[in-house]
């Protein structure tokens, strides 16, 4: 009874231990390993901030609190076809991410792209192990997997939004609020629909992968003035531009959406309806002495203002 009414506070709690270890870590315990990780490369340092800062809370999460890791994680099948799906909606989200990109320029620096700025003269699977593969287990695991179980007892909708929200904070930066937060509602309905963690890395994975892709390949492949053309180009930000891209987003969407519509289908056949409805509804038992809305995640959208406002 207590582990189902505490199951979204304790979720929330853990994400704002997470993104406050790791501003905490970037600004003290970075700089006092810096004898130890002097001569790691830029690409080596992403990387351990992403197992220090994900991979350990995690560890100590399942070590505290004694959950088990295959329920809490979702490490649950899935299906071929649902891999294909997976990946098609990676891809089709990628409009959807330059819309909000473009939007959020305004007001933030784009980081990725100066992150990616320090990572040439990678080799493709330098890139893509540090920008792609990394990402997508380490983000996936603490997000949708203990951030979202914690939100079980609630309704898919309410659930996906808030924890795409959390997600958007956990990038710790304006650029990538807006299209973080969008793709984390999609990955997390997306898992609590197919009941799996591989669906979510699986989409993580191709939508920074395809990016990584395409950027490589035009460094390598394109004249470099024809591609230093096209950034000036796409950073030059207009009425057009943001009408056609918020045009290809509304496609994407509708295309998105009815591609989860038939993932669900597909589910409801193989597992049945009552299974379904309970991932979509929740636990109505436990909803109200559970709310998602609580003392730790309000405390994490101020914080997250506070950080953005001094940064």
């Amino acid at each position: 009874m207590e582990y189902n009414t505490k199951k979204a506070f304790r979720g929330n709690l853990f994400a704002l231990c997470l993104i406050v270890f790791q501003v905490m870590g970037g600004r003290i315990i970075l700089p006092l390993m810096r004898p130890m990780i002097k001569n790691l490369s830029y690409g080596g340092l992403m990387i351990l901030t992403q197992l220090m800062f994900l991979i350990l809370p995690t560890i100590i999460y399942f070590l505290v609190t004694k959950a088990n890791v295959k329920d809490t994680l979702r490490l649950n099948k899935i299906y071929i076809s649902e891999v294909f799906i997976m990946i098609l909606i990676a891809i089709l989200s990628q409009p959807i991410g330059a819309f909000f990109a473009t939007i959020s320029s305004f007001f933030a620096e784009n980081v990725v792209e100066q992150a990616v700025g320090l990572l040439k003269g990678s080799s493709y699977l330098e890139l893509i192990t540090i920008m792609a593969i990394t990402p997508a287990i380490c983000e996936e695991i603490t997000m949708r997997g203990i951030v979202l179980k914690g939100m079980d007892n609630h309704n898919i909708i309410k659930s996906s939004l808030v924890s795409g929200v959390i997600f958007g904070m956990l990038h710790l930066t304006g650029s990538q609020f807006l299209y973080a937060t969008f793709l984390g509602f999609i990955f997390a309905y997306i898992v609590r629909i197919t009941n799996s963690l591989f669906t979510g890395i699986i989409m993580h994975l191709v939508f920074n992968g395809f990016n990584m892709t395409i950027g490589y390949l035009s460094e390598k492949f394109i004249n470099k003035a024809a591609v230093e053309a096209a950034k000036n180009q796409a950073s030059t930000i207009n009425l057009e531009t943001i009408s056609v891209l918020a045009t290809l987003a509304i496609i994407a969407c509708v295309i998105i959406f009815s591609l989860i519509g038939y993932v669900k289908k597909n589910r409801i056949k193989i597992e049945g309806k009552e299974v379904m409805d309970l991932r979509i509804e929740g636990n109505k038992e436990f909803r109200d002495k559970d709310p998602i809305i609580n003392l730790p995640f309000i405390i994490l959208c101020i914080f997250y203002i506070i950080m953005m406002i001094l940064t």
